[in-house]
């Protein structure tokens, strides 16, 4: 290892460095954020609370838009840490570090490249839209993950030689892919299956598109087949809501339709994926143009670069194919897309292809040169009371840890323009944007994040609620009420939201836990009633007359946070 470290330059040690700190030490600082984060947070903590690990269920309704593993796996984190916010993103973080590593393995076995292989898994975990995602509480970096190391041990198995390797990346590949299978569902089969075959058809390889599946699809099957009858025992209707709805109608825009939420349907442009692959590369992709004069037209004959071309280009395309459309969906096309550009990138450079390189690297130089003068110039009017902060008081620390944050990003990009080796380039080129990643999830205001990070009014607000209320809330704060309250009874207000499958199958349930506007009011206005109700709402102030109902005897906000008290 130390071999290891010191042929690459210590690049290996800054990219560990960078991995622990922005991925993990500072995972758990900011509060979960509504809708998403808090809704796969409180999953994992009801199958804690339930003893249940083969249902996944919220508010203890069945929720049937995701199978079980990545629940599994933050119910876990949460039984070593604890049902916190680092825990619950541990997750999404673990996974994104095991694809980086993935990342690295397979350039260093099919590249024999030390540099290249720190280089590409340096691209891939410094690139801004794995990032946001590896540190969010959502389930594609966790499906990512899974997909990454299943195409790279496909890869490999391709390439096998002798039996034993044959076996053995067989077997890691079905294990893969089987968790895939188990964190989003069938979709493996076509991005994995589709990428696959392509890549395959382009080496003329017609006999392995039979002969290679086999052993890595069964022991996919057992991977997946276990909880997969569990849960066909314990809900039949599962399956029938995942396949129709969740995979079918979601590809068609025509999933949720009982949810009374129509926004879920995510309608985009065929072309939306386009802007998101160039803003999800950076800061990478600054260098767009260095890149693409490293391709050559003999690389399109290498199997390498056709591999991680057919895996990037059908993620991409079949998404878009899509109608509902999310930035996430498209994270598993990023891994292969690192590599390409670690590839070209570096070729490129040690092609003496420099000087766009260091021209695009002396206009950062110049823009974060005047930022950090302009963050000093503001933080001396702030702490001279002549200008309002941006900052509340137990966040002063973070304007010096800004102002060094600019300094060194101009101290490094100052060093990878006056390097003249390319290996010390790239390396300074990274190190320069890793300090902004590494303390991205200290920077924000917390008054920024306040309306979507719901924690801090809830809990604030708890003592208001009295033991035996009836608590509601909307679709916009109920995941974040009941993960923060540890309740698991929250009646639904006005719109069903991920509750309309389990609502809209059982008419009982639905007359038990689904508040209308009117039902709401008519209750509100029943003079017999005996046990207060409690109403959780984001509203804008604009529209707090006509989103609140009337009647209450007691209303607190801050922001658009709302808790009314009736």
């Amino acid at each position: 290892m130390i071999k290891y470290l010191k042929k690459n330059g210590n690049f290996a040690l800054y990219l560990i460095l960078f991995c622990v700190i922005a991925y993990l030490a500072t995972l758990g600082y900011r509060g979960l954020i509504s809708p998403d984060e808090t809704r796969y947070a409180e999953i994992p903590r009801e199958m804690l609370l339930t003893g249940d690990w083969i249902t996944p269920k919220m508010n203890d309704l069945v929720f049937f838009e995701k199978p079980i593993f990545a629940y599994w796996l933050s119910a876990v984190n949460m039984l070593i840490f604890g049902v916190n916010a680092f825990a619950a993103r541990l997750g999404s973080a673990l996974m994104t570090l095991i694809a980086t590593c993935g990342v690295w393995f397979f350039v260093k076995k099919t590249f024999k490249n030390d540099f290249l292989s720190v280089l590409s898994a340096a691209i891939f975990a410094s690139m801004g839209i794995v990032f946001g995602i590896g540190t969010f509480v959502v389930l594609d970096a966790q499906f990512s993950g899974f997909m990454t190391l299943g195409m790279i041990f496909f890869y490999m198995l391709y390439k096998s030689k002798g039996k034993m390797d044959f076996f053995t990346y067989s077997v890691l590949c079905g294990l893969s892919f089987g968790c895939a299978f188990l964190t989003k569902g069938f979709v493996i089969f076509i991005l994995a299956g589709g990428a696959a075959t392509l890549f395959l058809l382009w080496e003329k390889e017609y006999k392995k598109i039979f002969t290679l599946p086999w052993l890595p699809f069964f022991v996919m099957l057992l991977v997946a087949v276990p909880w997969s009858l569990a849960m066909l025992k314990a809900d039949a209707g599962f399956w029938h809501h995942f396949i129709i709805e969740e995979h079918i109608g979601r590809f068609l825009s025509k999933f949720r339709e009982n949810s009374n939420d129509a926004s879920n349907k995510h309608e985009e442009p065929f072309w939306f994926f386009i802007p998101v692959v160039l803003i999800g590369i950076l800061p990478w992709g600054i260098h767009l143009w260095t890149i693409i004069k490293g391709v050559a037209k003999k690389d399109f004959s290498d199997s390498r670069i056709r591999f991680l071309i057919c895996w990037f280009g059908v993620v991409v395309v079949f998404f878009s194919l899509s109608s509902g459309k999310l930035p996430t969906y498209i994270l598993p096309c990023f891994a292969p897309l690192a590599m390409l550009v670690g590839y070209w990138l570096n070729k490129s450079l040690n092609e003496n292809n420099i000087k766009t390189f260091n021209i695009v690297n002396k206009i950062l130089l110049v823009l974060f040169s005047i930022a950090a003068v302009a963050a000093t110039v503001y933080t001396g009017t702030v702490l001279t009371n002549f200008c309002p902060t941006i900052y509340g008081k137990g966040e002063l620390f973070k304007y010096p840890m800004i102002i060094l944050v600019f300094a060194l990003c101009v101290t490094f990009l100052y060093l990878c323009v006056k390097n003249s080796d390319v290996h010390e380039k790239l390396k300074y080129f990274f190190i320069a944007f890793a300090v902004i990643f590494m303390v991205a999830n200290l920077a924000a205001p917390n008054k920024f994040l306040y309306n979507k990070a719901q924690g801090q009014f809830i809990l604030e607000n708890a003592q208001e609620i009295p033991e035996d209320a009836t608590v509601i809330a909307y679709s916009n704060m109920i995941f974040a009420v009941n993960y923060y309250l540890e309740r698991k009874d929250i009646g639904i207000y006005a719109r069903m939201g991920n509750f309309g499958y389990a609502l809209n199958r059982d008419q009982k349930l639905k007359e038990k836990r689904f508040y209308s506007v009117e039902k709401l009011e008519k209750l509100i206005a029943d003079k017999s009633r005996t046990k207060k109700i409690v109403l959780f709402r984001s509203i804008k102030e604009k529209r707090l007359d006509s989103k609140l109902p009337k009647g209450y005897i007691k209303m607190i906000r801050t922001g658009d946070l709302t808790m009314a008290i009736y």
